[in-house]
């Protein structure tokens, strides 16, 4: 997994060598960068940053991590609802000796319907992205 530091620190320095061409001195990706033609190729940087981004994308969560987050906000879908809920996991602990989730505000979910009924992603997906991922 990209470091985000780096890869923040590799921006800001490529930046910079636009005025200041010599980046040796600081950027964690010099080493890496390759020459072609004169110009150098910023790949290794590239490839860190893109897979950040897509770190960021929405996804279903597993029940696992459903359990393990710590209030954390979720997005909440029941299949073949037209809307996605914002909501916040507030039990955790006892939700699987009930098996049930609970969430603000008010919802109750059963565990054997998780990825069936109902899922929770990590970000608001798209009305595309949710069509995209299959349910169990």
């Amino acid at each position: 997994m990209p470091d985000r530091e780096k890869v923040i620190k590799g921006f800001e320095l490529c930046l910079k060598t636009i005025e200041e061409p010599d980046c040796r001195k600081e950027c964690l990706y010099y080493e890496a960068c390759q020459k072609y033609e004169g110009r150098v190729i910023f790949q290794p940087l590239m490839r860190d940053a893109l897979a950040l981004l897509k770190e960021q994308e929405p996804r279903v969560m597993t029940l696992g991590e459903i359990f393990t987050a710590q209030k954390t906000d979720t997005w909440y879908e029941i299949r073949n609802e037209e809307t996605i809920h914002p909501l916040m996991l507030v039990e955790t602990e006892n939700s699987i000796k009930n098996q049930c989730a609970y969430f603000w505000p008010g919802t109750v979910a059963p565990i054997k319907g998780y990825g069936k009924t109902w899922r929770c992603w990590t970000a608001r997906p798209t009305d595309e992205r949710r069509k995209a991922v299959k349910w169990e």
